[in-house]
């Protein structure tokens, strides 16, 4: 909730979106329920609007309502890593 909060305010304090496009999040909500990560997934779209996020989670809460473009699987095995991409599912 903590790294929520700031990611929050930190986009407030920057709103001039020409300083920053770009920004990295790396498990923002590592220590937070389930519930509250879903939650933070209603903010994600307008947390990044005028910018591009990278966010780097394992909890697919996260994402339940968030602009998803790309999503990577990274697995790591036997001392190497893979990564796949996942391909979007689209309805007929």
């Amino acid at each position: 909730y903590r790294a929520m909060c700031s990611a929050f305010c930190r986009d407030i304090i920057l709103s001039n979106t020409e300083y920053l496009q770009f920004e990295i999040l790396d498990e923002p909500l590592g220590t937070v329920s389930e519930e509250n990560s879903a939650e933070f997934s209603n903010y994600l779209a307008l947390l990044s609007r005028d910018k591009q996020k990278l966010v780097i989670e394992h909890k697919d809460a996260v994402f339940l309502n968030a602009p998803v473009r790309d999503t990577f699987i990274f697995k790591k095995s036997e001392g190497r890593t893979t990564i796949r991409k996942e391909i979007p599912q689209t309805e007929n």
